[in-house]
């Protein structure tokens, strides 16, 4: 349900005739980056100090206060139509070529990319490096933290020097393979390449 409501909420957004309703993805940088904070937070802050019927409760009454936000957020775009932004209809004005299924099979095959190596490198780090509780949520932190860093409005770095410094960590994972690292080194070498 929760992950449902982004691109529902991003797509009411872009109706609401906001200055900044022409590109909504600023939306999913944010809720990445809440989705970061609350997986590093729950183990940590709420799971060692509630009680199971606290968190119980606490979830239940997270869901009734989503449930009445998004019903808030739907009452307030009712009867705004589908009235574009006009930097949407700027965008929309050439004549754009159809999609292909070319095209389409490339994005699906893409979108397999990230998810393929967050779970190679969250098995490799929890099998192979340590089999400790909690590892799993470094990397998927990390995960969530490079679609707020892709999403961001201003890049953190440029994106030509990302791309040329993404073979660094690609090849100390190369050299760490071979050599005997201890697992903290293997940890902060793995993550940084997932990242």
């Amino acid at each position: 349900m929760l992950a449902g409501t982004g691109p529902l909420l991003q797509r009411w957004f872009a109706r609401t005739g906001h200055r900044d309703a022409g590109d909504p993805y600023f939306l999913y940088a944010a809720s990445n980056l809440g989705s970061a904070l609350a997986l590093l937070g729950y183990p940590f802050l709420l799971e060692p100090r509630l009680r199971l019927a606290e968190q119980s409760l606490a979830w239940t009454a997270g869901y009734a206060l989503l449930a009445l936000l998004v019903a808030a957020c739907g009452l307030g775009v009712r009867g705004r139509g589908a009235a574009p932004s006009a930097a949407v209809v700027a965008a929309a004005d050439g004549p754009a070529a159809p999609v292909t299924t070319r095209e389409r099979a490339l994005w699906t095959a893409l979108a397999f990319a990230p998810s393929s190596l967050l779970l190679s490198v969250t098995t490799y780090i929890t099998t192979d490096v340590a089999a400790a509780p909690l590892f799993w949520v470094v990397p998927l932190a990390l995960y969530l933290l490079t679609f707020t860093v892709a999403f961001a409005r201003r890049p953190v770095l440029p994106h030509a020097l990302m791309l040329r410094l993404q073979p660094v960590p690609v090849v100390a994972v190369a050299v760490i393979t071979f050599l005997s690292l201890d697992y903290a080194a293997t940890l902060v070498v793995h993550s940084t390449k997932s990242f």
